[in-house]
């Protein structure tokens, strides 16, 4: 299978069949050898860009889901209907058919995984309101005024390199004049072609006139091991800026399409959508713990763009931007306030003091400023000119990365490297290996025609040290599950991962020797509500204080009996386990409603005039958790109602279910209770005449009615003690 099904639709709807071939032929050139992409048995996303982190699922952990954020997209039409968008979604807006596209990209954005779990979102709370294409753009005031939108998110594109459009200048100005506002594009999936900005092929392949625009956030791809997906947009702009400004994970996604299921998603139209989904969860943060509604959107993408994972050539360069979005990093840059904003003026020098101990690995400081917009179509887009300046504890002055932009390819493929920077309304100093002492970080007014500049500074301490990202903690994992695991290190080394089931358990070998920053673990058969994963590298090592729980999750569910005032819902019953939450869909979310002891479950209420969603969970003997299990849809309707006793020699009541019904061939007859055995099953033509006996001694059986004629079969089931209960069976 072709690793993106919707790169290869694109370039088929864009070139034609036989051009697709060759474009497939180049993009397998470009792969290593052998290279199989891995899909984990999670949603890979969250994990790989961090956003985990922000939305831990234990006691006391970040919970910043995104809840109170209205967030934009525009894309191909309708999304849904599915289960994941339950509550939170406005499409008063657009029109047009369903788009599996949309579908997507609303889900990495905001799926709540309603459905299965493992398909969550980046921003879960957030609310989404839908657009058709551009529209969200040139609609952008009013959504922002209205419909108190403050992220937009754009997963198409308008043309290849076309240059600072009246898009894009109309996209700088609204973020000039609602400063708590940001554009999220993606980069596009043209990064095999040439889209004529002289460099040869895969240069200056951004896709579209607006996504130059100089404030916004143009997001490239890669895959979950950091690796750049060939065809992902390169820089620079037409006028030799900087883009993409970030990358994420936009490949191997299973995402939600219309109908309730999901599907192989990838591509930087999913890379987008999770940058947007971090973005939200960090207005969250700031609101949480600065009580400010909605903060300055230049400080957040400034805490973005420099806590980024540096990807690629050392600094900034035109495949990466900064690097892969690490939302841990943002926020510990937010919440521990490592950001100045002040005013700059034509000419002046605004400076800021900060002292560093002496154990900092790379100290990277990041300036960044909302550009006023410039005229379409000029050859040069900076309007207001600042200039970054750190000046270290001996004296030395250290200037922001540049990088050439000639169109030459040899050119465009250097290092950043030390200079003044003309092009760019963002800069970043980096010092490897910083002095001790007393730093100046400076700001220069270098040419303001418009007056005056808001800007942020930001920093990062880097330290030299090894942190665990994912698990967090408070996760549920099954046996077998294929889980990657990923952690934070400065520079690069070999890892070892260990494994412990309790804090007075040893620590066992996961695996050893591992050179990249992930690992994909197989999940043990050890039930534990104590798990715990430890990354070592020589003498530093690191593991998070909570514990991940360990526990199969229940298969089978169904629901076989459906009435007007009551409701069965059945599984398989887990070993081991001593109790099972039952979970209804509410408003937005699953909740949970009940618990049993063991299967099946019965509900009572009005359940046949209505739609219902229900899953179930295990916990074990010692309480671990296991995951939610996907979620069954309940439509409205009776299904193996109208139970009737016959004759019965005792007063017991023995409940009989009867499913599928109507079936195609096999039904499964169970009683309701472990402790009525069934003895037999007696199978009788709409005419009364009996064609069947089958004599049984278990609680069910699975019955073949292959080779009987289609039509209603009468079944009556005999008990040990004769209580013979009734079923009409639709064949």
């Amino acid at each position: 299978m072709f690793y993106n099904n919707q790169q290869l639709f694109d370039q088929i709807k864009k070139f034609g069949f036989f051009n697709s071939l060759i474009f497939l032929g180049i993009y397998l050139l470009c792969q290593p050898i052998g290279y199989l992409p891995v899909i984990p048995e999670d949603q890979p996303s969250n994990a790989a860009i961090r956003a985990n982190y922000l939305k831990q699922n234990f006691l006391g952990g970040h919970q910043y889901t995104g809840e109170g954020v209205t967030i934009a997209i525009g894309d191909e039409g309708l999304i849904g209907p599915h289960i994941d968008f339950m509550g939170r979604l406005d499409q008063s807006l657009v029109n047009g058919d369903v788009s599996d596209h949309g579908d997507q990209v609303a889900g990495t954005l905001i799926g709540a995984g309603n459905l299965d779990p493992l398909r969550e979102g980046v921003a879960p709370g957030a609310g989404l309101l839908v657009k058709n294409g551009l529209e969200v753009i040139w609609d952008a005031s009013d959504l922002f005024n209205f419909y108190g939108v403050r992220i937009t998110s754009a997963s198409t594109g308008d043309g290849c390199n076309d240059g600072y459009t009246f898009l894009a200048r109309l996209a700088d100005q609204q973020l000039r004049q609602k400063p708590t506002l940001t554009h999220v594009f993606s980069a596009g999936n043209s990064g095999l072609e040439e889209c004529g900005y002289g460099a040869g092929l895969g240069w200056g392949t951004i896709t579209g006139g607006v996504k130059m625009a100089k404030n916004a956030i143009v997001v490239g791809n890669v895959d979950n091991a950091d690796n750049l997906v060939p065809t992902s947009s390169r820089g620079p702009t037409t006028d030799g800026r900087l883009k993409p400004d970030i990358v994420a994970m936009g490949d191997g996604q299973f995402s939600p399409i219309a109908g309730n299921d999901y599907g192989l998603f990838g591509g930087t139209s999913a890379a987008a959508p999770a940058v947007a989904g971090v973005i939200a969860q960090l207005y969250q943060a700031v609101f949480e713990n600065q009580n400010i509604p909605f903060t300055n959107a230049g400080l957040v993408r400034a805490c973005l763009l420099n806590s980024a994972d540096d990807l690629g050539t050392p600094g900034p360069d035109y495949r990466y931007g900064f690097g892969r979005v690490n939302a841990r990093k943002a926020l510990n840059a937010i919440e521990n306030f490592r950001w100045f904003e002040h005013t700059s003026s034509p000419g002046g020098t605004i400076s800021f003091p900060l002292t560093l101990s002496g154990n900092q690995a790379e100290f990277k400081v990041l300036l960044y400023w909302t550009d006023r917009e410039a005229e379409a179509f000029t050859n040069k887009t900076l309007v207001n000119d600042l200039d970054l300046r750190v000046i270290g504890p001996d004296g030395t002055i250290h200037l922001p990365l540049v990088l050439r932009s000639e169109p030459d390819s040899g050119l465009l493929e250097l290092p950043a490297a030390p200079g003044v920077d003309t092009l760019n309304n963002v800069e970043q100093v980096t010092i490897i290996d910083p002095l001790p002492g007393n730093y100046t970080l400076s700001v220069v007014g270098s040419d303001i025609p418009s007056g005056t500049q808001k800007f942020f500074v930001t920093y990062e301490l880097v330290l030299d040290q090894i942190n665990m990202t994912f698990p967090q903690g408070g996760e549920s994992f099954s046996p077998g599950d294929t889980v990657r695991v990923h952690w934070d290190a400065y520079g690069e080394g070999s890892f070892d991962l260990h494994i412990s089931f309790g804090d007075g358990n040893p620590w066992e070998p996961v695996g050893l020797s591992i050179t990249e920053k992930w690992y994909d673990w197989v999940v043990p058969d050890h039930t534990t509500t104590w798990g715990r994963l430890r990354i070592k590298r020589g003498i530093q090592e690191h593991y998070p204080l909570n514990t991940f729980h360990i526990f199969s999750e229940p298969n089978g569910l169904h629901i076989p009996t459906i009435c007007a005032d009551s409701l069965v819902l059945n599984w398989d019953a887990v070993a081991d386990a001593a109790v099972y939450k039952i979970y209804r869909l509410g408003d937005k979310y699953m909740e949970e409603i009940a618990e049993t002891t063991s299967p099946p479950f019965s509900l009572t209420g009005n359940f046949s005039q209505s739609e219902n969603w229900f899953s179930v969970s295990a916990v074990s003997i010692d309480g671990a958790n296991s995951r939610r299990a996907r979620a069954v849809q309940q439509l409205p309707g009776d299904i193996n109602c109208g139970l009737v006793n016959t004759h019965s020699a005792d007063t017991q009541s023995y409940e009989v279910i009867v499913y599928p019904n109507p079936t195609f061939g096999q039904i499964t007859v169970e009683s309701a209770s472990p402790i009525h055995t069934i003895k037999a099953v007696e199978i009788y033509d709409v005419h009364g005449k009996i064609i069947r006996t089958l004599p049984l001694s278990r609680q069910h059986k699975t019955i073949d009615l292959n080779g009987f004629p289609k039509g209603i079969y009468l079944l009556n089931i005999v008990f040990p003690h004769q209580v013979i209960t009734q079923k009409i069976v639709k064949l």
